[in-house]
């Protein structure tokens, strides 16, 4: 699983709304995807930043396309 489908999958979870904390915390839990990466929690910021499936409400406030 790529990273980026792995915040996605996290983002339905929490109901389709999430802070980048929140993300920080649950899309880890998700074991099929590796983040071999030094700085995961960028990684993250960087992908809620520039995929299209994703959209920002507010500063640190992510919600996906489909549910707007």
């Amino acid at each position: 699983m790529k990273q980026s489908e792995a915040v996605i999958l996290t983002l339905e979870k929490l109901g389709g709304v999430a802070t980048l904390g929140q993300l920080n915390q649950e899309v880890f839990k998700i074991k099929d995807c590796e983040w071999k990466t030094k700085t995961p929690f960028a990684s993250i910021r960087r992908i809620v930043q520039l995929d299209k499936r994703i959209f920002k409400i507010k500063p640190g406030l992510y919600g996906l396309e489909n549910r707007r």
